[in-house]
């Protein structure tokens, strides 16, 4: 039997409360708070828990001042009139039908006497200030034991695809109010470990998967501590998940283009028409029959929702929800977007704003580096934040050690810093918007059409003209996604134009109910966090995996109060979207222009490394890879129909390389452009192509099949409407096979 270490100090509080706001545990010696990973065998999971030191502050309550408690990367208990004290929380995989059992191992604790622990407000919605809601004292205080009874707990197990998951809660401070002690837990190992079988969220297989989607690779190394010690053991392979889209009829042609972009970037998409499947109930069976068929990744709802209709949760409009497929819990399988839209115009521009964004993004220096953001006055919330305090921790700690430059700071009242005095006005949002920024946050009260802090609305967002510097927002509002029956906020960003062309913005998230205060806090955060991860391998970051992946860890800090926030925050633009931070950088590519017919594979060197490189024709993918030390080599069946495949090879940051690999039959001659020289001497002679220039332009050919090319003719077009040749045609005679 295991024994259970405890180390008790007790130590008078007189002086410490009027010293300092930050309380060091000298025990715990210089250690980074937090729950670490010590070794895992699925089975069984040991963990350890150390915590260096903790803040508080003083508030007036009923009872006279009274401490509020908060440590970096804790969240609050929201139990209305119970102590409110920091937990920590933390997944880890676990077998597919196991039940799991916690139990501590080692534990060291301090005490602190004579001390008044401020009750919780419980779970606000942004609909109230916490501020100006009393502290109300419930009948835990007058208990003789210590809350919470346990340091260590779990939540439910959950499903994220293809693993089974459990969130650990540790409890590092427990209060007795009778005897007003404070009890600190600044060391604890645990271990979770398997007894029994669990009929709650399991998987049918004790398998693990042979071939897991990149996308949720990238989310599975962050939400789950033990994901490393499941892939050493099963290594499975990583592959590239697939879109379905379910349309308004009159909407599919539109869609077009959006889809061809898709799959030349590698990801396999089907489009139906939501007439073919019914209402909302329908929708949800359709969507899990097509998850467990396919690899699917990414659903994309095309219509508003007269035509596309939105599902439900608790009374709540949810496009989330048909994301939840595998279990009962609330943790996304895919990842769900809409192009909301009325009109065939609304559907263009939202393809148009998507495409453009990823394929054609413009230039300029300045704009990717700025970020924006917009805060209340109100508060205290998550980690006991104001608005702008959050807001301006996400910028100073999260952006701008990042790729960010700048952060615009629109904060009610007067802030300092980057702030200037009095609040925020529309006219400030729409200079700051037009100049150019990446990523919008927002946190602050809302309505169906309108940002409370700076009164930024619909209309505004109408009268921006910030073509081709479209910006991706992450909202904590209320309301500003409530779509169903009213054209809301968020739609409002994703349909403005300017002079026929996109504005507003290229993707938001928000939220179709009243937001709460903690929960969303803490998801945005985690979406900067998500975001801003550098990765040497340039993980492509999709709107979709960061936004959902911040949810997740939501939900595991919160429980049911991020499980409603995350039901209702909705993704409006594509959940594919592989979101910009900074100036797109060019690529460096070298490969053959050709592919022999029966080749079975295609080898390039790229200098992005992890891009993803993809060969496509006629609407199909021929195969994808990855780069890695600088090549990727793309296998795939025996190369059987003569044709021109589409190369295209994106990654995060960069510009799209696009270019054809023409099959052919490695018999005859084989033509080929090869290079150019352009003599403008008679202009202005800098070997560039002006307007109103007349050049000599000298065009080299090759043959790059085993016979030789005899008496060769070559004729040059263009589909440009601005240039006209006086020679278009020229005999080069024999070009001898290279």
């Amino acid at each position: 039997m295991k024994r259970l270490l405890l180390l008790l100090l007790t130590i008078g509080l007189f002086n410490l409360l009027q010293a300092s706001e930050i309380v060091k545990i000298q025990e715990s010696g210089d250690v980074e708070t937090g729950i670490t990973l010590v070794n895992s065998n699925i089975d069984q999971s040991i963990l350890s828990f150390k915590m260096s030191e903790f803040s508080y502050s003083e508030v007036e309550t009923s009872r006279g001042k009274a401490w509020s408690i908060f440590v970096d990367g804790s969240a609050k208990r929201l139990e209305k009139g119970r102590p409110e004290l920091p937990l920590f929380a933390a997944s880890i995989v676990i077998p597919s039908q196991a039940n799991m059992e916690v139990e501590v191992i080692k534990a060291q604790y301090v005490e602190y006497t004579d001390v008044l622990i401020a009750p919780s407000k419980g779970n606000l919605n942004r609909t109230i200030n916490p501020s100006d809601v009393p502290y109300e004292f419930g009948p835990q205080y007058d208990r003789d034991n210590f809350f919470p009874q346990n340091t260590v707990g779990l939540r439910d197990p959950y499903i994220i695809r293809d693993f089974r998951g459990q969130t650990v809660l540790i409890n590092p401070f427990v209060y007795n109010a009778v005897t007003k002690t404070l009890r600190v837990y600044y060391n604890i190992e645990l271990k979770v470990a398997k007894n029994g079988i669990s009929n709650i969220n399991t998987l049918s297989s004790n398998d693990f998967p042979t071939a897991i989607d990149s996308r949720f690779s990238n989310i599975y190394k962050r939400q789950f501590l033990n994901f490393e010690s499941v892939q050493s053991r099963y290594t499975p392979v990583e592959e590239d998940g697939s879109m379905l889209i379910i349309s308004y009829g009159d909407f599919m042609d539109e869609m077009d283009p959006f889809i061809d972009w898709k799959i030349k970037t590698g990801t396999e998409v089907e489009i139906v028409d939501v007439a073919s499947i019914g209402g909302a109930s329908a929708i949800k069976t359709y969507i899990a029959d097509y998850y467990n068929d396919n690899e699917l990744t990414f659903v994309l709802l095309v219509g508003d929702a007269q035509q596309v209709p939105s599902s439900m949760v608790g009374g709540n409009d949810s496009d989330v929800d048909y994301s939840y497929i595998v279990g009962s819990d609330h943790y996304p399988d895919c990842f769900v977007g809409r192009f909301s839209a009325q009109t065939e115009q609304h559907v263009i521009t939202q393809v148009d704003r998507t495409i453009n964004y990823e394929r054609y993004p413009l230039q300029l220096s300045g704009w990717y580096e700025n970020a924006i953001g917009i805060a209340s006055d109100q508060g205290p919330g998550d980690e006991n934040e104001y608005d702008y305090v959050h807001m301006r921790n996400i910028a100073n700690n999260k952006l701008i050690p990042f790729t960010y430059t700048y952060a615009y700071e629109l904060f009610d009242g007067s802030q300092g810093d980057e702030d200037a005095s009095g609040n925020p006005t529309p006219a400030m949002v729409a200079e700051a918007v037009n100049s150019g920024a990446t990523i919008i946050n927002y946190t602050g009260h809302g309505s169906d059409v309108s940002w409370g802090s700076s009164g930024f609305s619909s209309n505004n967002v109408n009268q921006l003209t910030n073509n081709d510097k479209l910006p991706f927002i992450i909202s904590v509002a209320c309301v500003n996604g409530n779509f169903v029956g009213t054209t809301c906020f968020a739609e409002a960003w994703l349909r403005a134009e300017n002079n026929g062309e996109p504005a507003g913005a290229v993707a938001t998230i928000m939220s179709t109910i009243n937001q709460s205060w903690n929960p969303p806090m803490r998801g945005q955060d985690d979406m900067n966090d998500i975001l801003t991860e550098a990765d040497e391998n340039n993980i492509k970051r999709t709107f979709g995996g960061i936004t959902m992946n911040g949810c997740m860890g939501m939900n595991d800090e919160y429980g049911a109060g991020g499980d409603e926030m995350t039901d209702t925050w909705t993704i409006f633009g594509d959940p594919s979207l592989v979101v910009r931070t900074d100036v797109p950088a060019n690529m460096t590519v070298t490969h053959s222009p050709i592919a022999p017919m029966g080749t079975t594979s295609f080898q390039l060197d790229c200098d992005a490394e992890g891009a993803l490189a993809v060969l496509s024709m006629n609407g199909e993918i021929i195969g994808s890879a990855n780069v890695t030390s600088g090549t990727a080599t793309i296998v795939f069946p025996s190369l059987q129909e003569i044709g021109a495949m589409d190369l295209v090879i994106t990654a995060f940051n960069y510009l799209p390389y696009e270019s054809t690999v023409d099959i052919i039959v490695l018999e005859g001659p084989y033509i080929l452009y090869a290079d150019n020289v352009i003599n403008d001497e008679s202009g202005n002679n800098n070997q560039i192509i002006d307007y109103n220039e007349s050049i000599l332009l000298t065009i080299g050919l090759s043959d790059i099949c085993p016979d030789d090319a005899i008496n060769v003719n070559a004729s040059i077009i263009t589909d440009s409407e601005f240039i006209s040749f006086s020679d278009d045609e020229e005999f080069y005679g024999d070009i001898p096979s290279e």
